[in-house]
C-alpha cells in the first residue's frame, strides 16, 4: 500500500478513535510490544530500547499492527471468532510494505 494511502488510513482511524497522534503512536507502540512474541524475529528487533529511540518506519508499523489488532479485537466480541496475532503480523508488514 502506497504510504500516503496509509497514513491517511491510519489518520481516519485514529481520528474515529478521538486520539491525537502522539497518544496514538504510544499506545501502538505499547501493543506492538505486549504482542511481540508472536511477530517475526526481525521485528521483535525493532522495539527493544526506550520509545524514544523507535524508528519512524517502526512507529507505523506499530500503528498499522493497532488498527489491525483493534478492528480484529472488535469482531472477535461481537461474532465471537478467533484471530491469529501471527496473522496480524504479517499482515501489518504487508500493509506497511515489508518489515520497517
Amino acid at each position: 500500500m502506497q504510504t500516503n494511502n496509509l497514513t491517511a488510513i491510519l489518520r481516519k482511524f485514529r481520528e474515529s478513535l478521538n486520539l491525537d497522534k502522539n497518544t496514538w503512536q504510544n499506545f501502538s507502540i505499547f501493543l506492538a510490544r505486549l504482542h511481540l512474541e508472536a511477530a517475526p524475529d526481525e521485528i521483535r528487533a525493532q522495539f527493544t530500547g526506550p520509545l524514544a529511540n523507535t524508528s519512524p518506519e517502526s512507529k507505523e508499523l506499530a500503528e498499522v499492527f493497532a488498527m489491525l489488532h483493534t478492528q480484529a479485537e472488535d469482531q472477535a466480541r461481537a461474532a465471537k471468532v478467533l484471530y491469529s496475532l501471527a496473522q496480524l503480523w504479517t499482515e501489518a508488514i504487508r500493509l506497511r510494505g515489508g518489515a520497517a
